[in-house]
């Protein structure tokens, strides 16, 4: 499938939005995803598509800012538990896909707190094996420190 990157292989996957690159919930469904979370404001996921394509969808916004601003971090530490429970949650039925606009910042910190949280890696580990997947990740002015040191 187009512009995914695999974390773990069948298992948490990352990709960019369908405001940046279109996509068909369907073919998720088909290729064995059970869900779609959106670390942005869901542009441009239509949720009755996603719903009829079978999969489960659920939208927990974090911190878009570039360079991030006082108030980022609370929003982050709101909404990573909850975005960790819904991945783990649909993980035990199929593969989840993890996107933002870009699948690079927002995705990238939500994967690296999966991999701290599930794996006991350090930020620094977290973060690097987001790297090994998506180069890209936590390139936006100010989220390498941020990331690193404050959200997680």
């Amino acid at each position: 499938m187009r512009h995914i990157f695999w974390l773990e292989t069948g298992k948490v996957a990352g990709r960019t939005g369908p405001n940046k690159n279109p996509w068909v919930p369907g073919d998720f469904a088909r290729a064995g995803f059970s869900a779609i979370i959106s670390v942005n404001n869901g542009d441009l996921c239509h949720l009755d598509e996603i719903e009829n394509s079978g999969l489960a969808y659920t939208c927990i916004p974090l911190s878009g800012n570039a360079p991030p601003r006082p108030g980022d971090r609370e929003i982050c530490l709101a909404s990573l538990p909850r975005a960790l429970e819904f991945v783990k949650k649909h993980l035990a039925t199929g593969k989840v896909l993890i996107h933002c606009r870009s699948g690079k910042d927002r995705t990238g910190l939500l994967m690296a707190y999966y991999m701290l949280r599930e794996h006991a890696m350090t930020a620094d580990q977290a973060m690097e094996q987001v790297w090994k997947v998506r180069s890209i990740a936590f390139t936006a002015e100010g989220w390498h420190d941020f990331c690193r040191t404050r959200s997680c």
